[in-house]
């Protein structure tokens, strides 16, 4: 995956025909920490995705496919969030 982050403020940038979303840092939280879902029921923290930027430049990575539009940035604690990418 190659992706630039030189425009709006490191979002909505061409990466292999998808759209980048936004940048994540992982915050991996407690044993037993919980969270409340925006559907109001309470489940097991796995990981804490925090909004982050990254240095404006131009990157090559490997990623993994987590979740629907959401990629982890190998050997990092960064995920990027896509916009109706099917899969990289």
């Amino acid at each position: 995956m190659n992706f630039n982050t030189g425009i709006n403020n490191n979002k909505n940038v061409s990466v292999n025909e998808c759209d980048i979303e936004d940048f994540f840092s992982v915050v991996e939280p407690d044993y037993g920490t919980k969270v409340l879902t925006t559907l109001g029921s309470i489940e097991d923290a796995e990981l804490i995705l925090v909004p982050t930027k990254l240095d404006v430049g131009d990157y090559k990575v490997n990623v993994t496919r987590k979740a629907t539009n959401m990629y982890k940035v190998e050997g990092t604690k960064i995920y990027i969030q896509t916009k109706y990418c099917l899969r990289i």
